[in-house]
């Protein structure tokens, strides 16, 4: 697959890369950096904790609806287009957002917004890896890994601090600020890759959609006391459209549903490990506002502040885990990150009633050195282990991934806030996911020569 003569280290493909890098973190900063200004949404509005959460998951609903069916589009019409027009639509209903006349409409503007993430997400690594040169791509997705994770970790701290000064809609301000410059970066630098296929697949579409959004939507019900014959027909119509997608997609070349790719155990258990990665990360994030503003009494700025530990671990740990990952196993890489991550989030569980800051400081940094760890060669480990032809597929999967599992933590995060039995049990519950993706990491075997 070529592109328009665009060399690695060239300055054209050092702004290129800084589009992808900006318009990810816009994608990823909008979906959970909202999620310490829960708290004080459902004040304003009046709401109880778990519809305040509607926040995020009209967002992440659509976003993981979309995914896979924008993933395969991303092979019929130009990335560069798909990117673009995601990022378009991540600013504009941000704005929106923050103007929005009542709660209804705040929800409807995130639908949307997800929509414009899907666009975005499907597409980032596939365009990592046509402005990058091979031999550097384990730093190129260390970086990515760095950036995601930072925007991811920081964005609550950020949020937490334009409230303390602002208020909530603030936030949606600083999205169509950067959501705005990405686009005009991505407009002049982004390269026209050539299209991977010459047909869209509607229906196969149509079925993941209704996969995807069938199951969540259903298990979100559950924490919002939704009637049962309404979860349980949500939750059967997602699984028949699952098995009807999984039927037309087979022995296809180039499927929607990447099926080729997830014969590959080596693939398969990378996409299972991120997603237990990440759904143990929104375990945290939309409990912990709760766990620290309700039960231990901190205020939205300290909160904010404590979320710091997490994006500033990262920081340190991710760039060496890229270096990492060009070296050794990431199976083993994988496995000392998931430790680390469950063994912080075992410790945040059992805090004491009004703890110090530095308390809490010290379990966030190891939760985000366990992240850090993670990321680069996990990342490396899936895409690597695509053909070149395919990696608009994988790096959908790998969006799919991380939206799947964030998507399943928000509504496990929703049934613990629903219930009333504390925040904590919902740590604890993210311990239980991070072990099962230590398991799964540690089950791959081997490096991958990524080309």
């Amino acid at each position: 697959m070529k592109t328009d003569a665009l060399e690695p280290g060239h300055k054209v493909s050092r702004y290129a890369f800084l589009a992808v890098m900006l318009g990810i973190s816009t994608a990823v900063f909008d979906g959970i950096g909202i999620t310490v200004a829960l708290p004080t949404i459902g004040r304003e509005f009046a709401l109880s904790d778990a519809t305040t959460t509607w926040v995020v998951n009209a967002y992440q609903l659509t976003v993981i609806a979309a995914m896979l069916p924008l993933a395969a589009l991303g092979d019929v019409v130009r990335q560069k287009r798909l990117y673009l027009t995601g990022l378009a639509l991540l600013a504009s209903m941000a704005l929106l957002s923050a103007l929005a006349p009542s709660f209804g409409w705040v929800i409807a503007a995130r639908a949307v917004q997800g929509l414009g993430a899907a666009c975005v997400t499907c597409v980032n690594l596939s365009l990592i890896r046509h402005i990058v040169a091979p031999d550097r791509l384990g730093r190129a997705f260390g970086f990515n890994a760095t950036v995601v994770a930072l925007a991811a970790t920081l964005g609550p701290s950020l949020a937490g601090a334009i409230i303390s000064i602002a208020s909530w809609q603030a936030v949606f301000g600083l999205t169509v600020i950067v959501g705005l410059c990405a686009f005009l970066v991505g407009l002049f630098a982004l390269p026209n890759i050539e299209r991977g296929a010459d047909r869209f697949d509607s229906i196969s579409a149509v079925f993941s959609a209704a996969a995807f959004g069938g199951v969540l939507l259903g298990l979100s019900g559950l924490g919002h006391s939704w009637p049962y014959t309404l979860v349980l027909a949500l939750l059967v119509a997602g699984l028949v459209a699952g098995i009807l997608l999984v039927k037309r997609q087979r022995g296809r070349t180039s499927p929607l549903l990447p099926l080729d790719l997830l014969g590959n155990p080596v693939f398969a258990l990378s996409v299972g490990a991120g997603v237990c990665v990440f759904c143990a990360q929104m375990l945290t994030f939309v409990s912990l506002p709760f766990y620290l503003q309700q039960v231990l009494d901190f205020s939205v700025l300290e909160a904010g502040m404590l979320f710091a530990a997490w994006p500033l671990a990262i920081v340190c740990m991710a760039p060496l885990a890229g270096m990492l990952a060009d070296r050794f196993p990431p199976g083993r890489l994988g496995l000392a990150g998931m430790l680390l991550l469950a063994f912080g989030l075992a410790a945040m569980a059992v805090l004491p009633p009004h703890p110090h800051m530095a308390d809490v400081v010290w379990r966030m940094m190891f939760c985000g050195a366990g992240f850090g760890l993670f990321q680069s060669p996990n990342n490396r480990l899936l895409i690597g282990s695509a053909p070149r032809s395919r990696s608009a597929a994988a790096s959908g999967m790998q969006g799919t991934a991380r939206l799947l599992g964030q998507s399943i933590g928000t509504a496990l995060a929703t049934m613990v806030l629903a219930s009333g039995i504390g925040p904590a049990v919902a740590l604890m519950i993210g311990v239980g996911v991070s072990l099962t993706g230590a398991t799964l990491s540690i089950m791959r075997r081997g490096n991958i020569n990524v080309t």
